[in-house]
């Protein structure tokens, strides 16, 4: 596992030099964070035509306590506690943006680790880190997680939107379940990879 950081955040949402090919660049200045929309598209689709397997953990709300358990689960990453802390993520926002959308983690972690889906694993990995590898390039330019994870949240949205017309609220949604599957599964931020679960 790469070691991995995001960091600042800025509002400034630029026009026709804002994308580049399939890319969008954004952040603080001409800093880029790429974001290819036809891969995002592609895995979004994927995972909504998944979505009748998800649909009974949809259905059913966890409670606290079974969201604690989930979270204790055995699985091979950073401590979330610590990799909060790393990545200087707000209790409030890991709270109402990751944790709330853990009882969808282990269906996409199951379809992706299933042998006949080695494609949209493969798919998933360049996602991951083709948007990583800018977050390690620019990791001063980004100090505050929450808003860059807010932000790439919306871009993606946006972008996949201009490219391909308006997206269902679901399709949205699953965009931020992706994305939260992503930071808690250490694909997306810093991680300390001597203390893992």
């Amino acid at each position: 596992m790469f070691q991995r950081s995001m960091g600042s955040y800025s509002p400034n949402i630029k026009s026709e030099r804002d994308t580049y090919s399939n890319c969008s660049f954004f952040g603080a200045g001409d800093i880029p964070i790429n974001i290819d929309a036809n891969e995002i598209k592609k895995l979004i689709d994927i995972f909504f035509q998944a979505r009748e397997e998800f649909k009974n953990v949809i259905k059913r709300r966890l409670t606290d306590s079974q969201i604690k358990e989930e979270e204790n689960k055995e699985i091979k990453r950073t401590n979330i506690e610590l990799k909060n802390k790393i990545n200087n993520i707000s209790q409030d926002y890991y709270k109402n943006v990751i944790r709330c959308r853990i009882p969808y983690f282990n269906e996409i972690k199951d379809y992706l680790g299933d042998s006949q889906n080695e494609n949209e694993n493969e798919r998933y990995i360049y996602i991951s880190e083709t948007i990583n590898e800018s977050l390690i390039a620019y990791k001063k330019e980004f100090p505050e997680f929450d808003k860059a994870l807010d932000y790439l949240i919306k871009k993606s949205i946006e972008l996949i939107e201009v490219k391909f017309g308006d997206l269902s609220i679901s399709e949205k949604n699953m965009i931020k379940i992706v994305i939260a599957y992503m930071y808690y599964y250490c694909d997306l931020g810093e991680n300390y990879e001597d203390k893992t679960k």
